[in-house]
């Protein structure tokens, strides 16, 4: 909505106020995000801290294993 509102200003010739708004936005958006990495970052320090270990699974996320578990589809870890 944000983003809608500062594009209606710069199309109406006001670049100030298109410009207030976009920072706005951009403020609002980086916050957020690094509000998100605090917060995964909190999760993770707990469940490791619980014994849980932390994996990359095949499409290169961030996972967490009950102690003694493994990965789907790595059902023995000694065969090639």
């Amino acid at each position: 909505m944000t983003g809608v509102a500062a594009a209606i200003f710069l199309l109406m010739g006001k670049w100030v106020e298109g410009l207030a708004v976009g920072a706005v936005l951009a403020a609002f958006l980086v916050g957020a995000f690094r509000l998100s990495d605090v917060r995964r970052q909190r999760v993770a320090d707990r469940l490791t801290a619980v014994g849980f270990t932390a994996v990359t699974d095949e499409h290169g996320r961030r996972r967490f294993l009950r102690p003694g578990q493994q990965l789907p589809g790595h059902a023995d870890p000694f065969t090639n």
